[in-house]
């Protein structure tokens, strides 16, 4: 929930069954991609402005920005106000901070994830490995 966790929330767009995400809409509007049900915003989240820090690699049109608006304010049901930030390092894609929520759809974000990924599966399967090998069977 919005507000209720002192600790922020990074969510992950890649967690979710779904297909590649195409467009603003695609990243922000699903449901598994914010990590939120329906009932999860308040009552008192809807009367309130709150602000949406939002980074890009590159400007947006102000098509993009409207449209990015309207989709984040039905989401949270309520106004948002977006503070953009142009962030060459977001590489692409999208990141949104309301409040304690992140959504990060952006291409960084995907690339850190996959970097992970490969990380835990490495060591994985260096473990098996190890654990299956033999003394000296290398020697054959």
């Amino acid at each position: 929930m919005i507000g209720m966790n002192a600790s922020s929330e990074v969510l992950d767009p890649l967690d979710s069954e779904a297909q590649p995400a195409e467009g603003l809409e695609a990243v922000v509007a699903r449901p598994s991609t914010l990590g939120l049900e329906t009932d999860d915003v308040g009552s008192e989240a809807q009367s309130s402005v709150a602000s949406a820090l939002v980074k890009v690699a590159i400007p947006l049109r102000q098509e993009e920005i409207a449209e990015l608006e309207q989709v984040l304010t039905r989401r949270f049901r309520r106004p948002l106000h977006l503070d953009i930030e142009i962030d060459p390092s977001v590489l692409g894609g999208v990141w949104v901070r309301v409040g304690d929520i992140v959504i990060d759809g952006s291409v960084r974000g995907k690339l850190e994830t996959l970097r992970h990924y490969l990380r835990v599966q490495s060591r994985v399967i260096s473990a098996a490995n190890a654990r299956y090998s033999h003394p000296g069977a290398d020697q054959i």
